[in-house]
């Protein structure tokens, strides 16, 4: 599934990215959209969005999502 992503604040200014689109498996969760951000950018991302694998909650609205199929 493709995902268009529009980044604001911290998050555009750390990546230097105004949108992307992502390609996640079927079945995907927010959570692991968050992981391969994660993956992708490295540390001083996963700390912006306080990624845990462990939990779904994310302390912080920063992007927008759009699903398209």
């Amino acid at each position: 599934m493709r995902v268009n992503i529009i980044y604001f604040g911290l998050v555009r200014n750390k990546i230097g990215k105004k949108k992307e689109s992502f390609e996640l498996n079927d079945g995907s969760s927010l959570s692991d959209l968050f992981h391969d951000l994660s993956k992708k950018y490295g540390e001083s991302i996963k700390n912006i969005f306080k990624y845990d694998k462990s939990s779904d909650i994310v302390g912080k609205k920063i992007l927008l999502i759009f699903f398209k199929k």
